[in-house]
């Protein structure tokens, strides 16, 4: 996978041994960098270019874009469909398609009954999984704090959806060293891609390969620096 842009001449490139960091001081670059990743997403074109075997993908397919952190909400619109999605598949397989057509109808059926003791003339649609799953209220479980709510995130949206580089925008400002160190071992052990997106230069840590753009624009290449 990689990254590159005509905002700077560095092509960002991720592995499954680090993870990468991309820090832009200057304020407008920071702005324009969020405006044309959410355009992207939307379909529209811009002045990054992912890649991957160096062939360009769209953004909306590839890149999954992590903004809000308090509170992180883990039942996204896109991980609730897939979850609908992954458990409407077992339900329709070969082994469950009876039992799920008997238990749609029969609650159907009970609904319809308990409708002919009002006053009044009333109909019931068809049933669907999705529409059960639905009223029952199928969510993901949260876990206990940020770190394991964002490994959550990232292995559902790999397992249901598909490999994606994650972008977190300003995480840092939300999560102390040694939480980063926790989540960033748990992620790049499960081979997750990972790109921070931050305003402001932080520690740099063991596994962090980054790229600085300063408030005068001007570009610094790779820092390893370990601490």
């Amino acid at each position: 996978m990689k990254l590159a842009s005509t905002f700077f001449k560095t092509v960002l490139t991720f592995n499954e041994n680090t993870f990468t960091s991309l820090i832009i001081e200057h304020q407008g670059l920071f702005r324009k960098t969020l405006e044309d990743f959410i355009a992207q997403l939307n379909g529209d074109t811009g002045e990054y270019i992912f890649s991957i075997n160096d062939t360009p993908k769209p953004f909306r397919n590839h890149i999954e874009l992590l903004q809000q952190w308090v509170p992180f909400e883990l039942n996204s619109k896109t991980l609730q469909s897939a979850l609908f999605k992954a458990v409407e598949k077992i339900a329709l397989s070969r082994e469950n398609f009876t039992a799920t057509h008997h238990l749609l109808e029969s609650i159907r059926s009970k609904i319809q009954t308990w409708a002919l003791e009002l006053p009044h003339e009333t109909e019931v649609n068809e049933l669907s999984v999705p529409s059960l799953l639905k009223a029952v209220g199928l969510t993901f479980t949260n876990r206990a704090n940020l770190v394991e709510q964002i490994i959550a995130y990232c292995c559902l949206v790999r397992d249901l959806i598909g490999e994606k580089l994650f972008v977190f925008v300003n995480l840092r400002s939300y999560l102390n060293d040694s939480e980063l160190d926790l989540l960033m071992t748990d992620l790049l052990s499960k081979k997750i891609n990972i790109l921070l997106l931050e305003s402001t230069e932080r520690s740099c840590r063991p596994t962090e390969k980054r790229l600085i753009i300063d408030t005068d624009l001007c570009e610094f290449g790779w820092k390893h620096d370990i601490i």
